[in-house]
């Protein structure tokens, strides 16, 4: 479905919609809502000062508030270096190459035609970007790091913030 028609603002609204894509348990892709959800209760919690995140009387996990940070971090830099790096390799403007990377990330199926210029390096990323969004994007930090196995601490240190 192309969406050349779509004016600047909608299509921005669009990615922000197809990044955070759709429930978990869905066929949808995107960053879930859950995960969405609990990076804004999370950043509420902090900034009000608190340790935990609650929602309905319920404590969140910190280790789903961790998986929640490094999906979207994860998810971000992908979408920034795939930007970046379809924007330098096919010299393509960037809202149509933005839309374009996010509507792949999330397994959406929207494009703004710059699909129909991609040189096969270019199709090669945006396919990559479509397998990645397929199995997710924790599915790849998983399959990609190794586990540390220490019998030791290391000493904590607080570091200004902000």
């Amino acid at each position: 479905m192309p969406v050349t028609g779509w004016n600047e603002p909608f299509q921005v609204l669009m990615i922000l919609m197809m990044f955070i894509g759709a429930s978990p348990g869905s066929t949808g892709g995107g960053i879930k809502t859950t995960t969405f959800g609990i990076l804004l209760l999370s950043v509420w919690a902090i900034a009000r000062g608190k340790k935990e995140v609650v929602i309905m009387e319920r404590e969140i996990a910190r280790e789903s508030v961790d998986k929640a940070f490094t999906v979207t971090v994860m998810a971000l830099v992908l979408v920034f270096a795939a930007t970046m790096t379809l924007m330098v390799l096919e010299g393509l403007p960037f809202m149509p190459v933005l839309f374009e990377v996010v509507s792949a990330l999330a397994t959406v199926g929207l494009t703004t035609g710059v699909t129909l210029q991609l040189s096969p390096l270019g199709l090669f990323i945006v396919s990559m970007l479509m397998f990645i969004g397929r199995i997710g994007v924790l599915s790849l930090v998983y399959f990609l790091a190794k586990e540390e196995k220490r019998h030791f601490r290391y000493m904590k240190e607080e570091i200004l913030i902000g």
